[in-house]
């Protein structure tokens, strides 16, 4: 029986999976600590003053990538009632700092679907010039990747602007359950990524909380690569103690349309240029089969974890 066309982008994205874990099991995890990261910049989104679980992917000191689940809507649309900032963690001598989302700058993917999570991206804007300019890079190429590194950042008290140390769990490869947990993952392994990986919730320490961003190792580097979409949890809720796996969106099928609405380049760290001609971007990315059921007994949440427990 012929493959459909579903079939055969999960059949490559299984492959290529495969292929970096493969390729990874003779080079070093890299041991990537919490030192590491604070060479790199980080933010969250804290909404009406409150912190949130959601991470930014910067993309330069005036924009960025978010989940889109992670806004308020009324009606379909941004609830621009909600006061946006973006909160900047230290890194490489800079302090910390902090900006307003432009409410009228916020661009929610045209195609992001708030039932399934599919193309769970926002573009959004802000002015921090504070520190001077500086660019992101955003790592694309995840043939080229020895590994995967789960970040997630912590704010202590926006008031006072105090973070916790980030947190790093290093990871190859997807685990085999998580294409038994989400069909829309099952159907579009070249655009996620799953981890089984969690940490204690600061809400509630039965509770668990998915790391907020994927960073991908390349032999040379690293750069942010996926943001967390959402969670599906063999339980009610994620207090529960249920399996879980969690779902990250990669960004190197949103550069070109960031770089369509902001006007300007995304930077995009790529090692291997020729493997990257392999991969198919488009500014209109979208999914596959997004109305398919995930397993059956499971729950999906998403956005602001905080908020849910």
């Amino acid at each position: 029986m012929p493959l459909s066309l579903p079939m055969l982008w999960a059949a490559l994205g299984l492959l290529l999976l495969q292929l970096v874990s493969a390729r990874s099991t003779g080079l070093s995890l890299r041991a990537v600590s919490a030192s590491d990261m604070n060479t790199f910049r980080g933010a969250m989104l804290v909404k009406n003053g409150q912190p949130t679980s959601c991470e930014f992917a910067l993309i330069d000191n005036q924009s960025a990538f978010l989940a889109a689940n992670c806004l308020d809507y009324s009606n379909g649309l941004v609830n621009q009632n909600t006061k946006y900032e973006i909160y900047f963690d230290k890194a490489k001598g800079q302090g910390p700092g902090r900006a307003t989302l432009f409410a009228d700058k916020i661009r929610v993917h045209p195609l992001y679907n708030p039932t399934s999570f599919a193309n769970n991206i926002a573009v959004v804007e802000f002015d921090f010039r504070d520190q001077g300019s500086w660019i992101n890079y955003i790592s694309v190429n995840s043939l080229e990747w020895v590994s995967v590194v789960n970040v997630r950042r912590q704010l202590l008290n926006p008031g006072a602007q105090s973070w916790s140390s980030p947190l790093v769990q290093s990871q190859t490869g997807n685990h085999a359950d998580c294409f038994k947990a989400s069909a829309l993952f099952k159907s579009n392994v070249r655009d996620m990524v799953c981890s089984v990986y969690s940490l204690s919730s600061p809400v509630s320490n039965k509770c668990s909380l998915p790391y907020g961003a994927l960073y991908g190792v390349s032999q040379k580097s690293m750069a942010i690569s996926a943001i967390y979409s959402h969670s599906v949890v063999y339980d009610k809720d994620m207090c529960s103690g249920g399996r879980t796996f969690n779902y990250y969106t990669m960004l190197s099928n949103y550069t070109r349309y960031a770089s369509s609405v902001l006007g300007r380049r995304v930077y995009e760290y790529i090692e291997k240029p020729d493997l990257y001609k392999t991969m198919w971007h488009t500014t209109s990315h979208h999914f596959q089969n997004e109305d398919a059921m995930n397993a059956g007994g499971t729950s999906q949440f998403g956005g602001d974890i905080y908020a849910i427990q």
